[in-house]
């Protein structure tokens, strides 16, 4: 069975349809939530305490809008939602997920196996005393003794540092050598989710130290016990799980394959890369020509002003609408001969790189080249810096 992902789509699309109104929506939403918080502080004494919890649910809903618009200003995002809307849509295999949980294949099925078996062995679905089966986990948890909670982190502990040793144990049949020297080695690590797996059982075994500091009459007992009892039956889906997986690593084929996967991600990344960095070009050179000003590639008028970086580095991103503000206050026009009329020239974009020698962000006639318009174009930019070299 497949389950299509469409919806996901449409409702970036209809998200993009509201983002011209994005400050009105804030705003009415904000005067909205204001409203409702004066009415409750009104008529407080008739308010259950309970309610008061939903303006912070509201308040963390209106940041999460907040959140939404703000990246929608970014080049990077939008280039990303234009590489989305190219691709077809995507389908989830509810059958194909369920067999690799069931055969331990895939650490995400593995996971929503552990998190059923959680919800099974929830324990705060009945109240204390309860009979009954589903009331039997609580009655187990409710009187277990203390000794049974301190067994189980050296159990955990011992588990995973039997199983480090079995991981390292089993890379020593891999040709070490051929895997350094083409980075196949952590392909292999990353591609078993070792590093993940390790550090959740690691956060498991601190957390199952909880039932032991905490006294007996209390109200986290419970939690805890119940974090501790997860924490062990996730040692032991993820122990097998990586187990399947690493002696799945011993077969004669394996370092064939993996390295023809591995030359196939790389080359995918960087066709994905150039055609991000495409998309991104065309999407900016469109937003200059409406805003009156030109992007190019190249950096020929050097005999005009420009506005320059003041630090070397490479740049991640660029914010449209400062770049929109930066357009707005020019005034000149630069020299270029010809119908257009073009305020300026940005000359640089995403993945480009900064340096002391070559920094120039855009070329601005005379006449706009003032510390306002440099401040303000020095903050379009999001850049990574690094040493000089």
């Amino acid at each position: 069975m497949r389950l299509s992902l469409r919806f996901i789509s449409l409702v970036n699309s209809a998200a993009d349809r509201l983002e011209p109104l994005r400050w009105p929506c804030f705003a009415i939403c904000s005067g909205l939530l204001l409203i409702e918080f004066v009415a409750m502080v009104h008529f407080a004494p008739f308010v259950p305490r309970h309610l008061w919890l939903a303006p912070l649910v509201q308040i963390i809903a209106l940041l999460v809008l907040l959140v939404q618009f703000r990246k929608r200003r970014s080049l990077a995002w939008r280039t990303s939602q234009v590489l989305k809307a190219l691709d077809e849509p995507s389908t989830f295999n509810v059958s194909n997920f369920i067999r690799s949980g069931l055969r331990f294949k895939s650490l995400p099925a593995v996971l929503f196996l552990w998190m059923i078996i959680a919800l099974l062995i929830c324990p705060f679905y009945v109240q204390s005393g309860s009979t009954g089966t589903f009331s039997y986990p609580r009655a187990a948890m409710d009187n277990a003794d203390a000794t049974f909670f301190a067994t189980l982190w050296p159990v955990q502990a011992t588990v995973l540092g039997v199983f480090l040793v079995i991981l390292t144990f089993i890379f020593q049949f891999i040709s070490l050598r051929r895997a350094y020297e083409t980075s196949l080695l952590p392909f292999l690590a990353e591609r078993v989710h070792i590093k993940a797996v390790i550090l959740i059982n690691l956060s498991f075994v601190v957390f199952e130290m909880l039932p032991l500091l905490l006294p007996k009459p209390n109200l986290l007992l419970l939690p805890a016990k119940y974090l501790a009892i997860l924490g062990l039956i996730f040692s032991v889906l993820s122990a097998t799980y990586l187990l399947i997986s690493v002696l799945d690593l011993l077969r004669p084929e394996m370092i064939d394959d993996s390295l023809t996967e591995l030359v196939r991600r790389d080359l995918v990344k960087e066709l994905e890369e150039e055609q991000f960095l495409n998309i991104a070009a065309a999407i900016l050179a469109e937003a200059c020509a409406s805003w009156g000003i030109e992007y190019s590639e190249l950096d020929l008028l050097t005999a005009l002003p420009a506005i320059r970086a003041t630090s070397p580095g490479k740049i991640l991103d660029i914010d449209l609408n400062r770049l929109s503000r930066f357009c707005k206050n020019l005034s000149g026009v630069l020299p270029l001969g010809g119908a257009s009329q073009v305020k300026a020239r940005l000359v640089v974009m995403i993945s480009d790189e900064l340096t002391r020698q070559s920094n120039v962000l855009a070329r601005v006639p005379l006449t706009d080249r003032t510390a306002r318009n440099e401040r303000l174009l020095r903050r379009v930019f999001r850049i990574e810096q690094y040493v000089d070299r």
